[in-house]
């Protein structure tokens, strides 16, 4: 599942999901991608037993039109930042995580883990900056990733468990 390191920006906000009254662009995007994760480690959590496996992917920076609702003080800003240079990538490059994540035999009975530049993530360190690799600390935390999928579950109105 397509996350981003954009994750770090917020967890979910439980009591305020869609951040009602404090609305913020970038702490909605956050919290959308911390979603992401916590889904993929409940499915993986839930039916790696049977062979449904998921991942979270952080495919990199690239110009996908999602820039346009960026204003140009915040994109000249980007490419100042000498941490953000890596992080920008071609189409190709891309997928490669996304593809490694579907086809890699390294990757077998290790599902439920964040992926970055093909390679299972470490812990994000804040002083390498916004742009660092690595995952925010709550990606691993079981119980709100079991509450977001009750919650979730909850709101398309199905029963736990189907």
């Amino acid at each position: 599942m397509v996350s981003s390191i954009a994750h770090r920006f917020s967890e979910v906000e439980f009591d305020n999901i869609n951040l009602e009254g404090i609305y913020d662009p970038w702490k909605a995007y956050g919290q959308s991608k911390t979603a992401i994760i916590w889904t993929s480690n409940e499915i993986e959590r839930r039916y790696g037993s049977r062979n449904l496996h998921a991942f979270s992917v952080h495919p990199g920076s690239i110009s996908t039109g999602l820039q346009k609702h960026v204003s140009q003080e915040m994109l000249d800003q980007w490419m100042r930042d000498e941490t953000m240079g890596p992080q920008w990538k071609n189409i190709e490059q891309g997928a490669a995580t996304t593809v490694w994540a579907a086809i890699s035999k390294a990757l077998e009975g290790k599902g439920g883990k964040y992926l970055e530049d093909c390679q299972i993530a470490v812990p994000w360190n804040p002083e390498t900056g916004m742009m660092g690799s690595g995952y925010a600390p709550w990606v691993y935390d079981e119980d709100k990733a079991v509450k977001l999928w009750e919650r979730s579950v909850e709101l398309v109105g199905l029963q736990n468990g189907e």
